[in-house]
């Protein structure tokens, strides 16, 4: 585990793309998350190497909101007529750490990986 205290990234990766597909990123009840003051979405784009990655971060403030759960974000490409080709889940278990200074964890960055192997 990694104490943190500031925005959480969490990419997904996509490989071996012809061309940039159309990323959305879901929460633990099947909702779309756009940006707003608790996430910021980035679509990307691909990648000289056919990859393109993909970012949600999570603030501090939405993280502080979480309080200590475990929380299911999805990346899911969708293909050329917007319907769902591909889902990738990640589980973010959140602590809460009583008397750990925050002098101690300020500015620290967190980040979670997936990985989509292949579209078509």
């Amino acid at each position: 585990y990694e104490i943190i205290s500031g925005d959480i990234e969490l990419t997904c990766n996509i490989t071996q793309l012809l061309n940039t597909v159309v990323v959305q990123w879901g929460d633990s009840e099947g909702n779309v998350i756009s940006n707003d003051d608790y996430y910021t979405t980035n679509q990307g784009s691909k990648d000289e190497s056919g990859n393109q990655y993909s970012t949600l971060t999570i603030s501090a403030s939405k993280l502080q909101a979480l309080g200590s759960t475990s929380v299911t974000y999805s990346c899911e490409v969708l293909s050329g007529d917007q319907t769902v080709a591909i889902t990738k889940t990640m589980t973010l278990t959140l602590y809460d750490f009583s008397g750990v200074s925050r002098t101690t964890v300020a500015g620290s960055r967190g980040r979670v990986d997936c990985q989509i192997k292949s579209i078509s």
